[in-house]
């Protein structure tokens, strides 16, 4: 998410229960798991965080299949 408050972003995430709370320039982030975005998008406007921006990554579909079968695969041959 961008937000001028990045810090402050991180606390209120981390507050919430998320984990992997990362703050940057201009932007913070952290695993949604199981809880839903307008939750937490409400979560951080409640707190006083301005937030800007806000994208939920989705995993690609090698990732998805790494996931299901604990290997992935070699195309350079």
């Amino acid at each position: 998410m961008r937000t001028a408050d990045p810090e402050g972003a991180v606390k209120v995430l981390a507050g919430i229960g998320l984990t992997d709370t990362q703050a940057g320039t201009g932007e913070a982030s952290a695993a949604l798991g199981d809880a839903e975005p307008e939750r937490v998008c409400a979560e951080l406007v409640q707190a006083g965080i301005g937030v800007r921006g806000f994208e939920v990554a989705s995993p690609s579909l090698e990732d998805l299949f790494v996931g299901l079968t604990g290997e992935g695969f070699d195309v350079d041959g």
